[in-house]
């Protein structure tokens, strides 16, 4: 039992090594002498603290804690049970190796006295306060451990920056990446559907497979593809760029022939004031027969007018129509095939102007026009000039 429970408790008896044990024979019958009693010493001269040492002092926090009492106890129980096994093997060891001599053997045999055991205890309470190190060990220990803290927490640290940033990253990217083809779409489709079903979204799918969906059908001249996506597109509000600068080349387009119109009709007007082919009680027919009487025919009078007038606005014509051309250079790069449009040409914008104008309704305003105007200047004079009631009662 005795051989067990040494061989149990060996791990803890380390400090004493079975040498020491061998030799505990040849010990000098002084306490003080022996071998184990001097190592004792030793171990207890090199565990004394100088308080002058300013590592002491900075350290002196770790002595003034709260449970120095409770480890001071634990540490003389523990000292008690070593004394109590290191007896137990030295007994035993007697009685395996012998004694040179009876005087040696009771020596080695007698239980310690008071004086033993009370500087055993105080020597053993020394060695398990101090584990081997010094305070300035343990200082190095504890700047090396806050170092390491300090150096793990910014790695740390530097890491949620990083899958913060990428997660910024990966959350915004889509809104700042313009979208120019379908494989890009479909990669923001593809990341889209991934993020859902990590969140979970795609959990509840089986309680809805295998149920049809009614889709609208689409256009026949129209892709699938390119009809869903239009959907989007609608259901966002957002148009493309083709159709907002759609809008703008059209009235560009507009507002120059309106203009050119203009032009032409304006002429006309001012050649029948210039030469007097009409007045006030005239009419559309006896107007045509002047004309016909004076250039030989109507549309004779039209085409002279309209080369004069033709050659006098062709420079700011031309000018106008590049500029328009210019801009429908940048529509039909960005639009569909089936909506281009064609270039203006100054030559076919022109005879559009002659053959969209109705001279005999332009007649008609004329004289109108001419009736109107004489209606008021009598008006107007008779209003400036005094009646003979306004006369007479006055007198």
């Amino acid at each position: 039992m005795i051989i067990r429970e040494s061989c149990l408790m060996r791990p803890f008896t380390r400090i004493v090594s079975r040498r020491r044990l061998n030799n505990i024979r040849y010990y000098s019958s002084k306490d003080d002498d022996s071998y184990l009693m001097r190592r004792l010493q030793d171990l207890k001269d090199q565990s004394t603290v100088d308080k002058n040492d300013p590592l002491v002092k900075l350290s002196q926090f770790c002595e003034n804690d709260v449970g120095n009492e409770w480890a001071y106890e634990e540490d003389k129980i523990n000292a008690d049970k070593i004394l109590e096994i290191i007896n137990a093997q030295q007994r035993v060891s007697n009685m395996h190796l012998g004694s040179s001599s009876d005087e040696d053997g009771q020596k080695a045999s007698r239980p310690p006295s008071a004086s033993d055991s009370e500087a055993q205890r105080e020597a053993f309470q020394f060695i398990n306060k101090m584990p081997g190190h010094t305070f300035q060990d343990k200082i190095e220990t504890a700047q090396k451990r806050a170092i390491r803290y300090k150096l793990r927490q910014e790695k740390i640290q530097e890491a949620r920056d990083q899958k913060e940033q990428s997660h910024f990253r990966e959350l915004y990217a889509e809104r700042f990446t313009p979208i120019g083809s379908f494989e890009k779409l479909e990669s923001l489709a593809d990341r889209r559907i991934e993020e859902s079903m990590r969140q979970g979204g795609f959990e509840d799918v089986g309680k809805v497979r295998g149920k049809p969906t009614e889709l609208p059908r689409p256009n026949q001249h129209v892709s699938t593809t390119e009809h869903y996506l239009n959907n989007i597109l609608v259901k966002q509000n957002i148009a493309p760029p083709w159709i907002e600068n759609q809008w703008r080349v059209n009235r560009n387009v507009t507002d120059f022939r309106a203009e050119l119109f203009g032009e032409f009709e304006r002429e006309l007007s001012s050649i029948l004031k210039k030469f007097k082919l009409f007045n006030s009680s005239s009419n559309v027919e006896t107007v045509r027969r002047s004309i016909a009487h004076s250039y030989g025919s109507v549309d004779g009078f039209l085409k002279y007018r309209f080369e004069n007038w033709k050659n006098s606005r062709k420079t700011w014509a031309d000018r106008k129509i590049s500029t328009i051309n210019s801009g429908l250079r940048t529509y039909n790069l960005q639009a569909p095939l089936s909506t281009q449009k064609l270039y203006l040409v100054s030559d076919k914008e022109f005879q559009r102007v002659l053959d969209n104008i109705n001279f005999d309704n332009l007649i008609d305003s004329e004289i109108t026009s001419s009736k109107n105007k004489q209606a008021e200047e009598r008006h107007t004079a008779q209003s400036k000039s005094p009646s003979l009631g306004a006369f007479f009662k006055l007198w």
